[in-house]
This record gives structure tokens, sequence and C-alpha cells, in this order.
């Protein structure tokens, strides 16, 4: 039975929330008809008839709930509020008075004194200055209304309308300090106004006093359930403590009651993205904007949330929505860019930070990110003329003397490069990115013992590598060996410490203590793609053709006089590059086959768990590529898809040695191994042997997929 009643009074409250008052009324008369003295069905019976103006109907009603318990504060406030509309002030007064031996709470003690006050007084200002009141409101003639406001709470101090609508007008005025007391008053003056408790709750909140304005919100919703705007509230502030399912809970209730209301939306959408559920975030977004199609804010959070959804695409279409419906919002312009610039559509980013910057002259953050994109355009002289302009704006930012420590570095002003640097890392200490940026820059310097304790204090496998490099540069070779020893009795798996190991080995004469792979040149093997495909070249011609729709970066890293794509070819292939990867994969399974038996961490490491990135290279007339090994790789490979015509020469080919990175040389007959490819080729290699490609000079086009595997 007890668990019938429950249901039945929940129904009741939903009822009553919806505004189906008669609904309600029955429920809550059908559980009294089994339990009398139900405390919550007498006090909310007794609210429905408070809020039909019939107080002595309330009375008995409070007073049973009361009865059943007068630990609940609520049940108090709502009995001694109907005796005073009832003009039963000493049965009011007595009740007070017994409630403080209770120790009830003294701010509600108060308000039911105030409101002892505001029922028993005769003296009310005169309804045409209540109207004017209301009229300058409305008119938000918040000046004139204030005044008027003022006037009427000097000479009516017992009556509540002037305190409350002066706390409105000092809200929306942007008082809300000004604005607690007069609306704690009004509070005080009539403790059963929801939308006065609702009032106090939006002041408290914007206050930064959550909790305080917690218990406004629910007092107002306690006094009028179906009063939308105050679950909105006490949702906003729910997200505040951090009580984000409550709040969830409190928005959804205040749209069954508001179903039209975009701003709801907006704000559900919010706290699902806060709390990572992006989908359920996306859907209330987009119903924020078909309720309102100019709500630029939804079409902003929309496009982030899209963005972090990985749709990109879709993202920047919301964008260019919200522009044609405001191009003065620089937020928008701003938010653009950030896709464009991920998207590696880099002038049409440019563009959109420049207007973003045109529409809000200092924004720093569209500034540094024009500032970046500059760079990576090679537009150096404008970057630094940008990064300058930071600085004038935020002497202390450390990022915008970092960025500007970089671009002096690429222009070759290396001691003004070294002290932007040690500024942005005096600006924030541990700056990882300012110190691998110091060190490299004070090597170039030939400060090679400064430069070593930074790349110590970053003590990463790169850094391990440069500082060896510091050693071999600097000709300290004893500190060289000491730390390459060191190194060695670590997992063995440094590809730029072998470089350097391997190379140094040969040019001393010593055995090279770092074992992932000593001898790489002979661990370079060649095959063709006619041992895996019967038709070679349709495979070629149809990759070739494909290679017209990749985003190509002129001169990207070692390149020189042409073209690469970013390293993601395999990302979402299509069928001629997914048959191609799967011609890798078997090209390597024999290239494991054929060096399984060597003693090397190359093979005793080999990868179990990996993957294939890879991308296209394309060199013009004239092009090559500069001597370098992939780091991050573990075996790498190349499959030419186009070869310079044979001849005699080696032009175009393919040269493996042991030196790199400008290296002092000592003994200039190292080993090289020279490969001159020919369509179809494919030719596997370690990751850490340096490969270069010789420059050609016919009026051709080299053109290949290369690829690294790496580890998982």
């Amino acid at each position: 039975m007890a668990l019938k009643i429950q249901q039945i009074l929940q129904q009741a409250v939903t009822e009553h929330s919806r505004g189906n008052l008669e609904e309600a009324q029955n429920l809550y008369r059908s559980i009294l008809m089994v339990q009398p003295e139900h405390p919550d069905a007498n006090h909310n019976l007794g609210l429905i008839a408070v809020s039909k103006n019939q107080p002595a109907s309330a009375i008995p009603l409070f007073k049973r709930a009361l009865n059943s318990n007068l630990n609940v504060e609520q049940f108090w406030i709502s009995y001694v509020g109907s005796l005073f509309k009832d003009n039963q002030i000493k049965e009011a007064a007595r009740l007070i008075k017994k409630a403080k031996k209770l120790g009830l709470d003294s701010k509600k003690l108060a308000a039911l004194n105030h409101s002892q006050g505001a029922n028993y007084t005769n003296k009310e200002p005169p309804q045409e200055q209540v109207n004017a009141l209301l009229q300058l409101l409305q008119a938000k003639n918040y000046d004139s209304a204030e005044e008027l406001a003022l006037t009427l709470t000097r000479k009516f101090p017992r009556q509540q309308i002037s305190f409350k609508v002066l706390g409105v007008i000092l809200t929306r005025t942007g008082r809300a300090s000004e604005a607690l007391k007069p609306s704690q008053k009004s509070v005080a003056l009539s403790p059963q106004d929801a939308e006065a408790h609702y009032n106090l709750g939006i002041i408290l909140y914007e206050l930064g006093q959550f909790n305080e304005a917690r218990s406004s919100y629910k007092q107002a919703i306690s006094l009028k359930p179906d009063h939308a705007q105050s679950y909105f509230g006490l949702g906003n502030t729910l997200k505040q403590l951090n009580r984000s399912q409550e709040a969830i809970d409190m928005y959804r209730t205040g749209l069954l009651l508001e179903p039209n209301y975009a701003k709801g939306y907006f704000n559900l959408g919010n706290i699902y993205r806060q709390t990572g559920q992006l989908s359920e975030a996306e859907s209330n977004y987009r119903h924020a904007i078909t309720l309102d199609p100019l709500y630029i804010d939804a079409h902003i959070n929309l496009s982030n949330t899209l963005q972090e959804l990985g749709n990109h695409q879709q993202a920047g279409a919301t964008l260019r929505d919200a522009i044609l419906i405001d191009p003065s919002a620089p937020e928008v312009h701003y938010n653009l860019g950030n896709i464009l610039y991920e998207l590696g559509e880099l002038q049409q980013a440019k563009a959109c930070f420049i207007k973003s910057i045109s529409l809000r002259p200092g924004h720093e953050p569209s500034l540094n990110n024009l500032g970046n994109i500059l760079t990576k355009l090679e537009r150096f002289d404008e970057s630094e003329l940008i990064y300058r302009e930071l600085l004038t704006l935020n002497k202390t930012s450390p990022e915008a003397h970092f960025n500007l420590g970089t671009t002096l570095r690429c222009l070759g002003r290396l001691e003004e490069s070294a002290e932007s640097l040690r500024q942005a890392i005096a600006l924030r200490a541990g700056y990882i990115d300012a110190h691998n940026n110091l060190a490299g820059t004070l090597k170039e310097l030939g400060q090679y013992k400064d430069a070593l304790s930074h790349y110590d204090f970053l003590n990463n496998p790169d850094a391990q590598a440069q500082s060896l490099e510091c050693l071999y540069f600097d000709g300290d070779y004893s500190a060289f060996d000491k730390r390459l020893n060191l190194i060695s009795k670590l997992e063995n798996t440094n590809l730029r410490v072998s470089a350097i190991s391997a190379f140094s080995a040969n040019q001393r004469g010593k055995t090279d203590p770092y074992l992932f792979c000593q001898n790489p040149l002979d661990f370079v093997m060649t095959s063709n793609l006619s041992e895996y495909d019967p038709k070679p070249m349709n495979l070629i011609n149809h990759i070739l053709k494909e290679s017209a729709r990749y985003n190509l970066i002129w001169e990207s890293r070692t390149t020189k006089f042409g073209f690469q794509s970013p390293n993601d070819l395999f990302q979402n292939p299509s069928e001629h590059i997914l048959k191609l990867e799967k011609i890798i994969q078997k090209a390597i399974v024999d290239y494991y086959d054929a060096f399984k038996e060597q003693s090397n961490t190359l093979i005793s490491l080999w990868p179990k768990t990996n993957k294939l990135i890879g991308w296209y290279n394309r060199l013009l007339k004239n092009g090559f590529q500069t001597a370098h090994i992939h780091p991050g790789g573990w075996l790498s490979g190349v499959i030419y898809l186009k070869t310079i015509e044979p001849s005699n020469s080696t032009e175009g080919a393919i040269e493996f040695g042991l030196h790199g990175y400008d290296l002092p040389i000592i003994n200039p007959d190292y080993p090289k191994k020279i490969f001159q490819p020919v369509t179809g080729d494919i030719v596997l290699f370690p990751s850490s042997l340096f490969h270069r490609t010789i420059p050609f000079t016919t009026d051709t086009e080299r053109c290949v997929i290369a690829f690294d595997l790496v580890r998982v």
C-alpha cells in the first residue's frame, strides 16, 4: 500500500508541476482518504488552495502537514503565510515564537516577521504609481523606473512590489551586488511569492553564491511547480556545483513545461558537451537552432561540438551559416579560422583570422594563430611583425616570446632567437617547447655545452640523441663514449641514437655499442610490385590518377623542388591504396623472413603490434631530398610509381649512407649504397639509415609512395 501511495504522490506532483491543478487535487485527496495525516499530500493540497486565493481553506491543510512533521521548515512557512493572508495575526505571531524555540532558521524567521508587518499594514502605494512603475520596467526605461522604485521603497517600506521591481532593475543593469538587498527584502515581505525567490536566485547566481541560489530556485519551484524558468535557473546553478546529472534533470523538466525555449536546449547541449556526451550535445544545439535559426551562440557551440566529433567539414559549414546571420561576430571568424587551419586550408584560415582581428583589434589568440600560419607559409618577416605586435599588447606572454624566437631562428637570426626563447622560459618555468628550440638554436650557434644543458633538462629520446650530437660536434669524444655507453644500457630502440652511434663507430674505427642495427647498409632489401601483382601498371596508374586529389605541400620537410602529402595515406584508404597496403605488408613479411636470424634489436624486438603510415612524394626537375632518417619509424620503405629514364648517371637514384645532420667527417671514405630504381621497385631499409634522393636535371617527374612501419 505504501508503495502505491508513493506512486500516486509522484503522479500528483507531476500533474501539479504541469499546471493540471484539478487532476493533482483529486490525486492528493485520494491519498488523504487512506492516510488523512499524510504531510506532503496535505501541504501540496494547501498550496493549490493558496494559488486559488483561498487561504482559509489552506490553513487546516497546512496545520495537519505541520503537526505530522514539525521538522519541515517549508510547512512552517506555508502555514504562517496563510495565517497572515487570512489576517490571523495573533495566531501567526504565536507560531513564530514556537518556531524560534524549535530552532527555525533565523533568516526564515526574519522573513516571517517581515511578512507579518506586510500583512497588517494598510499603507499601500497608490495603484497608479505601481502601474507607472511596471510600465517603466516593461519599456526598459530603467533610470526613471529606478528613481520611482526608490521613492516607493522609502514611502512604503512594508510593501513588496517596489523592492521586487528595484531588484529586477538593478539586476538588468548589471548591478547584482546592489540588487541583493532589495531582492532579499522582497522575499522577506512576501515569502509566498515564487517569482521573488526566482529573482533572488538570479542575483545569487551572478554573485557566485551557488548554494544560496540553489535554495532560492528550489523555494520558487516549491511555491510554483510549473515555473519553467526556475528549473532552468536551478539547472544552471547545479551545473556550477558540478552536479551534472541533476542539472540535466532540471533542464529536461523545464523543457517539458516550456518546450519552445531555445535557450533551454542550448544550456542542455552545453552540459552534455561538458560531460563528454557529444552526440546528445549536437542534438540539443540543433533543436535550439530549429527553434531560433538566428541563435548565433548555438551555431558556434554546435560547430565546436562537431569539431570535437571529428566532423570538421560540417563544423565549418555551420560557422559559415553563422557568418550569414551575423558577419560582424568576431568569434565566428576566429573559430572558422581554427577549423580551416586544422584542415590545412591555410590561406582561407589566414583570411578568417585577419577578419577576426579587424572586428576585434588586439585579440591575442587571433594574432597568435595568424602568426603561426605565416610561419607555416614561411612568410617569416610577416610573422615576426605579428609576434612583435602581440608583445606590445602583452609583453609577459611566454607563447609570443616563444613564437618570435622560433621565427627568428627560421630567419637565421640565432642570437635574437636565443634571447626570445630565454624570455619565454623565464616567464614559464619548465616550458618544454622553448627549452627544445633554445637547445636547437644554441646547437646551431655552436654553443654545444649550453645546448647540452637544455637537452639534459628535456631528457627525452630525441634530446638524448641530440646531446650525443652536441658532444660529437664539440669533439668531446670521451664524454660522447661515456654517455653513449650509458644510453646503450637502455632498450636500444632510439633510432637517432643508432644513426649517430653507427656513424661515430665508422669514423673513429670503433665497435658500435648500440644494437638497434649496427650495419644498416647490409639491411637494405629490394623487390618489385610485379612479384606481388601480375598487373602492377594497372595499380600504379590508378594511384597516379588518384594523386591529383591529394593535399600536396610544396617543399615539405626534406623535399626540395617537389611536393609531399600529409602522412595519412592509409587512413580511410581508397580501393587501390588498400590493395597497395596489403602488398607492402607482404613485402615486410618477406623482409623479416630474410633477416630473422640476425642478432640486433631491429629483428629481436620486431614490433608485433604495428601500423603503417604513408605519404605521397612528387619531385620535379632539379628535385631531391636531403639526407634524413625516420626516427619515429622502425622499418621504412618506398615504392616507385614514376622514375627517371634509365641513364648512365645516378640522377634520381636513392643513396644510403651513414652520414647526416652535417656531422663532422673525420674519414671521408665512409660506406654508401646507391640504388637506381625502375617503376614498380620496392625498397625496404631500417628507419635509422640515412638516405637521400640524388637531384635530377631532366624535365620529368619522380613519384613515389613512402611509408614507415611503426610500433604501436
